[in-house]
């Protein structure tokens, strides 16, 4: 399978919250360079050791085959569970679906590859349960592409960290008769294959693919050089790699892979911010010039607004899960967080004097508190509660109910800079008027 190509790589890093300009000038090195540091911070790779001592580091302790609906007092920690990962994002708006009765989906399959990535380690996690010591993922129609995958071991790097020790190999049209005589020889020896539902077959698109083996190459690091695992019939050209837990990017990260994006129109280096709003910047007049027709709209509905300050925590709010609240640790014992003290972490002000979008979301089972995060989270998500300042919490709840608010009276997007550690001021009555590409 050919690599990723700039395009690719551009809306890819884009699917994981990485705004570049499509005419960005960055080469395709550092494009690539953003892509591998944006894919490892995923993974959370700066707090895993490389090369793994795969001898010493224990193995996870599996269910027994086709207990995957097992209750929590049976020996072994479900894969899936350990895999899943999530963000208070997604979260809330899980939240506000069920509230709404509908159905939950943050992100259609086959429209966003890091999504449809993160769904495929759960298709995994959900088949080593079961006792699957193999699967293949191929296109959607079954006839462009397949990986094949042997699953070797599962390590635990720390309770919530599974290392899947794989081999892997891919193969198209030239080779599919070579990719079938591997897959009848592991559904021959495997019992479990011949058991309903035993074969694991996940679909993807080539996009998620690519991206998927360029996890895999720079997953191999991972593992010694001398390691050698055996081999078995047809798996001679087999590839050896770790999968690891892929779940969004944290604050930390994104603030980070954001930074220095370039100029609004071109992407090269900035030189100068629009005098009025200060939201957005240019390399040069030029490109000032040819951005001012889309852009005069925006920056001219700021004038004469209404601004509000408010003041904002980082703990978490009463009755909120610490598990769903965090970004690693879904799916594990529910623990309540019921201080009201702030913390001692400031939120990076990565955005400095300039303006920046936020979404403001109420009613996360209380009208006391509101949600408060710009477009890339990297203004950590924060909380606003009605005992801080009443007056201003009556004002902006007001604004998200009444019909310029819109989304149900749920949410809104709103100008905001940071005026303070822990201060924010927010333009209340002039929604954007630009698409909210969220």
């Amino acid at each position: 399978m050919e690599p990723l190509t700039r395009s690719e790589m551009l809306t890819t890093l884009s699917c994981m919250g990485i705004n570049l300009p499509t005419s960005t000038k960055l080469s395709d090195d550092a494009l690539e360079k953003r892509l591998r540091e944006g894919l490892n911070a995923s993974q959370n790779r700066e707090n895993i050791p490389a090369p793994l001592n795969i001898n010493s580091i224990r193995p996870w302790p599996m269910l027994k085959p086709w207990d995957a609906s097992a209750s929590s007092s049976v020996q072994g920690r479900p894969v899936f569970n350990a895999v899943r990962r999530t963000s208070v994002q997604e979260m809330a708006e899980h939240a506000q679906a069920l509230r709404a009765g509908q159905r939950y989906d943050p992100s259609p399959l086959y429209t966003n590859a890091f999504m449809d990535i993160r769904q495929t380690m759960m298709s995994i996690g959900h088949a080593l349960d079961k006792g699957q010591r193999w699967c293949i993922i191929q296109d959607t129609k079954c006839e462009t592409y397949a990986l094949n995958i042997r699953f070797l071991s599962v390590l635990e790097i720390d309770d919530r960290t599974p290392a899947i020790v794989l081999l892997y190999r891919m193969h198209t049209a030239k080779d599919a008769i070579e990719g079938m005589q591997w897959g009848q020889h592991q559904y021959d020896k495997d019992p479990n294959s011949r058991v309903e539902g035993g074969i694991s077959m996940i679909t993807a698109t080539p996009l998620e693919l690519k991206l998927l083996m360029k996890l895999l190459s720079m997953n191999a690091k991972l593992l010694p050089p001398d390691h050698k695992p055996e081999r078995g019939p047809y798996e001679e050209k087999h590839k050896v790699s770790v999968l690891l837990p892929v779940g969004p990017l944290s604050f930390e990260a994104l603030g980070s892979l954001n930074n220095d994006t370039g100029c609004a129109i071109c992407g090269k280096e900035r030189t100068s911010r629009c005098s009025q709003c200060q939201s957005v910047s240019y390399c040069g007049a030029e490109c000032q010039k040819a951005d001012w027709p889309e852009h005069k709209k925006a920056c001219r509905s700021l004038k004469g607004g209404r601004w509000c300050t408010i003041p904002f925590r980082t703990n978490y709010a009463d009755n909120i899960l610490a598990d769903f609240m965090s970004r690693r640790s879904v799916n594990h014992p529910q623990t309540f967080v019921t201080t009201r003290e702030p913390t001692s972490e400031v939120p990076p002000n990565v955005h400095g004097d300039k303006l920046f979008l936020v979404k403001i979301q109420a009613g996360m089972g209380t009208e006391t508190t509101m949600l408060i995060y710009d477009r890339n989270r990297t203004f950590k998500e924060v909380f606003f509660f009605l005992e801080d300042d009443p007056e201003s919490h009556a004002a902006v709840l007001a604004e998200i109910r009444c019909p310029r608010g819109g989304y149900g009276g749920l949410k809104m997007y709103r100008w905001a800079k940071r005026t303070g550690d822990r201060q924010l001021s927010i333009c209340l009555d002039r929604p954007p008027t630009m698409p909210i590409a969220w």
